[in-house]
């Protein structure tokens, strides 16, 4: 039996000065699975929250650093929306990946609440 082998990236999106209208039926719908069938087996959408602006992809293993390469290329998801991509954190498994962005997310907010 083959393994297949994962890894999972948890990306910060960095919106412009429009702000954030994105829902996550519109990133479904705009997904590569649905777009694209040859990217789709390239990374796929694992979590997305609005309130956050935080994602995880599932991708092959070999295939890492074209995803990466690929995500600073992209600087808008709309016409209207500018983004950029910015990749926190890689793991192989997505349950390491929810724990750093957990902590990720604590750290964040106690910074906030530093004078």
């Amino acid at each position: 039996m083959v393994r297949f082998k994962n890894r999972y990236l948890l990306i910060q999106l960095i919106y412009g000065e429009a702000g954030s209208d994105l829902s996550s039926r519109f990133l479904y719908l705009h997904s590569p699975n649905t777009e694209i069938n040859d990217l789709s087996a390239l990374f796929s959408v694992k979590y997305y929250s609005p309130t956050t602006s935080n994602l995880i992809l599932r991708c092959k293993r070999d295939q890492v650093n074209k995803v990466r390469a690929s995500l600073l290329f992209i600087n808008q998801i709309n016409p209207q929306i500018s983004v950029i991509f910015n990749v926190a954190h890689v793991s192989g498994t997505i349950r390491k990946t929810q724990c750093f962005l957990i902590e990720w997310d604590r750290q964040q907010t106690l910074s906030f609440d530093q004078p």
